[in-house]
């Protein structure tokens, strides 16, 4: 295995036990286990956060835990959120109702997190843009 192969498992790895733990944290814990990564969240958390979902608990306060989940993971899971919130079957309508808010009222990103990746990704930034708005529309 090459260095680089072992960052990116190494970053692969972090990546899962965050997914996991974010999702415990919120309530998901039994999701977690079900699909076998409780390896990666701490045990005392795993117990706190595997109780299955009260039948009796409001679909609108699960639509609001995984617009939680959605938006404390990052950009790719905000673009899962808002596509489960238009999918017919996959959630109830109380919850999609809650996750389509991730289709307009979401906190807007950092502009030295978008200027980081602009120059990451094509260099510096005036010999691509004439203008460029630092604050979101």
């Amino acid at each position: 295995m090459t260095p680089l192969q072992i960052t990116r498992s190494v970053r692969g790895l972090n990546r899962l036990r965050q997914i996991a733990q974010v999702l415990t944290q919120h309530g998901f814990g039994y999701i977690v286990a079900q699909v076998n990564l409780a390896r990666f969240v701490p045990v005392w958390m795993l117990r706190k956060g595997r109780e299955r979902v009260a039948a009796n608990e409001p679909t609108a306060t699960i639509g609001r835990r995984l617009t939680n989940v959605c938006t404390e993971l990052g950009p790719t899971f905000v673009k899962l959120g808002q596509m489960l919130s238009y999918v017919d079957d996959a959630l109830p309508p109380e919850a999609k109702k809650v996750l389509a808010l991730l289709q307009r009222d979401l906190p807007p990103m950092p502009f030295s997190t978008v200027e980081g990746v602009i120059v990451s990704e094509l260099g510096k930034i005036s010999d691509h843009f004439l203008e460029l708005e630092t604050v979101p529309f």
